[in-house]
């Protein structure tokens, strides 16, 4: 996985956490904290470019 393919997800997924926040959805802020742990273990895996 390239760096600016990571970064984009990452940015993704921190624009969602920050909607969620505002309407208090802690069920899909811990699915999305799920989510980038699998991209972080994904980009471990590949070593990130």
């Amino acid at each position: 996985m390239k760096e600016a393919d990571f970064l984009k997800k990452v940015g993704i997924y921190a624009r969602y956490l920050t909607q969620f926040l505002n309407d208090s959805d802690v069920p899909k802020i811990l699915e999305t904290i799920r989510d980038l742990e699998k991209i972080r273990q994904q980009a471990e895996k590949e070593k990130v470019e």
